[in-house]
């Protein structure tokens, strides 16, 4: 009588350590029993994005939202949906998948509202990248240097120049990706220099600190 409990189990712990092919026949089989085939068609969803099917998953979650739209899981199948889309190149789909996510999870994950920032960025709705960047933008990690880099272009399509300076030179303070920092340290030597006189010391001391700290870097000539 605990046949089918102890097989859900099993394969669980086969999930949990990654063993999806030992996991997911047996999932397969449970999707057969009305106690278990909500998980049992949650975690080869979850498999499939975890091993690189992101069209798969688009099509699992899909049908998941409609079979189970009171799921305990729907918040994450969204969260799942989202990133999909996002690396898929839909921006549309992200943002409404994320969007539901963001409804139903009080702790987002940063890397996915870092996504929806993007997304939203490259929609050109600018005020939606920056409220979605307030969580992101630290400079404790990759994430939070990649959100201050993302959030200082945010701010300058909004014209606001001092709140993308300060986005910046966050960005440029810390060097989790090289590439990053000295992207940013260039922009705000940039917004630095269009200040006029008012900023003339704060412009000549970020062009110094950027030929010291990127000796050889494209854009040397640009501040030169």
């Amino acid at each position: 009588e605990y046949l089918d409990s102890a097989s859900f189990y099993l394969s669980y712990t086969h999930f949990q350590d990654g063993e999806y092919d030992q996991a997911i026949p047996t999932f397969t089989d449970l999707k057969n029993r009305k106690e278990y085939r909500e998980d049992a068609t949650f975690y080869p969803m979850l498999s499939n994005f975890l091993q690189g099917d992101i069209d798969g998953n688009i099509d699992e979650a899909r049908d998941y939202l409609i079979s189970y739209p009171n799921s305990k899981n729907t918040a994450e199948v969204y969260r799942l949906l989202g990133n999909s889309y996002y690396r898929k190149g839909n921006m549309d789909g992200a943002i409404d998948a994320y969007q539901n996510y963001v409804y139903r999870e009080s702790n987002p994950n940063r890397e996915d509202m870092y996504q929806l920032a993007d997304a939203y960025y490259r929609k050109q709705m600018y005020d939606n990248a920056i409220q979605n960047l307030n969580g992101v933008a630290t400079t404790g990690d990759m994430v939070g240097q990649a959100g201050n880099m993302l959030l200082g272009l945010s701010y300058l399509k909004v014209n606001d120049n001092q709140s993308a300076a300060t986005a910046f030179d966050a960005a440029a303070s810390v060097t989790y990706d090289r590439s990053i920092s000295e992207k940013a340290l260039y922009n705000y030597v940039i917004l630095a220099n269009r200040n006029g006189s008012s900023a003339f010391n704060e412009a000549v001391s970020a062009s110094q600190r950027f030929f010291n700290e990127y000796p050889s870097s494209q854009y040397t000539n640009d501040v030169s």
